[in-house]
């Protein structure tokens, strides 16, 4: 499935989580996917961050309810021809690139999208990160 996004130097899970995230808005009836849609999407089984997640404490469930919530107050529509990544995916992929780049990592990994995802400002705003997804990863 085409995600939207160049896939150059991004690994196999993180293309998945990709691939689920407009699945998602899809089954969402959403025409783009958002911030929202990739953290459900990272947190799929598939995706292989969810033995990480537990590590640091936090609650799958809460988190994925949390995401729910947000994709639910997205704009839904009847005609839906291509998904297509928000603005605000593209700043979160850039901000994982830059993570990819200062852990000299070759391919961007779901961690990176992670920390990206959770920056303040970039996937959300500094006031909806406060209480589910505070994580100090790098």
């Amino acid at each position: 499935m085409e995600t939207g996004l160049n896939t150059i130097n991004l690994n196999d899970s993180v293309k998945t989580a990709l691939n689920i995230a407009q699945s998602i808005a899809r089954e969402y009836a959403n025409e783009v996917y958002t911030p929202s849609h990739l953290l459900k999407a990272l947190l799929h089984r598939e995706v292989g961050l969810r033995d990480f997640i537990l590590s640091l404490g936090k609650d799958i469930s809460y988190l994925e309810e949390w995401a729910d919530i947000r994709i639910e107050e997205c704009v839904k529509s009847t005609f839906l021809t291509t998904i297509t990544p928000a603005p605000a995916v593209y700043a979160v992929m850039e901000e994982a690139d830059y993570i990819r780049i200062k852990l000299g990592l070759f391919d961007i990994n779901p961690i990176c999208v992670l920390a990206g995802l959770i920056k303040p400002g970039v996937g959300f705003s500094s006031d909806q990160l406060k209480i589910p997804l505070y994580i100090n990863i790098v």
